[in-house]
């Protein structure tokens, strides 16, 4: 790696924390109450999603409040089918509560950048260690412990916007890319379904059966053909003739 950049652990520049569960017997609710309560399947595509968000009743957000999160940290998920899936906290989930199946990254040193960490967790390189980290172990959850000591290639803070912006640059491009096969592929279903259509109402064949009209019906047609085969069976007694074994 470059003379600059720092190899160190995520827990020297961050804190790491738990998600809080629901006490027991309580649940949440659709009905926005101001206390959204982020779940693990939300926390997909480096982000929250917000479909299917649901809410804690306000008694119930005073017993977990100390377990929000705050727009700009970042989560991973540490259990589950996803695990090890991260991103940052949007501002419109500042203070919402997070699922104790995913952990909170916050706190952080003023010479890591927010974004470039969610790049850098989100990177094949980490995510192989994750993955290999969960099948050694025994539970399969990824603890707070580990994630703070993952490993963690630093490069200087100006540096580290300049990854960000060209790596988003990047994903914009292949997001631009994408679009554009996907609507070619829908074009080119469209028009393969067109040309069966046409194929099957005789419509591409037109012009070759005005070029070919003794063999539509001519002596040479397939009806003429098919009768001829009949009329020859019949002479023969609608014996088949048997091949001599060599």
């Amino acid at each position: 790696i470059p003379s600059l950049w720092k190899i160190s652990e995520i827990g020297q520049f961050a804190d790491v924390k738990g998600g809080k569960r629901l006490p027991k017997g309580e649940s949440l609710i659709a009905e926005n109450t101001g206390f959204p309560y982020i779940r693990a399947g939300q926390l997909k595509n480096g982000t929250v999603l917000p479909e299917g968000q649901l809410y804690l009743e306000e008694y119930i957000q005073k017993s977990i409040s100390r377990y929000t999160v705050s727009s700009g940290d970042l989560y991973i998920t540490i259990v589950g089918a996803c695990i090890g899936d991260a991103g940052i906290i949007p501002d419109v989930y500042n203070n919402a509560n997070l699922t104790e199946n995913a952990a909170k990254i916050c706190n952080l040193n003023e010479n890591i950048f927010n974004r470039f960490l969610s790049l850098w967790l989100r990177s094949s390189y980490l995510q192989d260690i994750i993955n290999s980290e969960i099948k050694s172990g025994a539970q399969g959850k990824l603890a707070l412990a580990r994630i703070k000591s993952l490993p963690l290639i630093l490069p200087p803070l100006q540096e580290q916007h300049e990854i960000v912006r060209r790596v988003e640059q990047l994903f914009a491009y292949a997001d631009t890319i994408e679009k554009q096969v996907n609507n070619a592929l829908t074009r080119v279903n469209s028009l393969t379904q067109s040309i069966l259509a046409k194929a099957f109402r005789g419509e591409l064949t037109a012009q070759w059966r005005a070029e070919n009209p003794e063999l539509i019906s001519g002596e040479n047609s397939a009806a003429a053909l098919l009768e001829k085969i009949k009329a020859e069976r019949a002479a023969s007694g609608g014996k088949k003739t048997s091949r001599k074994k060599a």
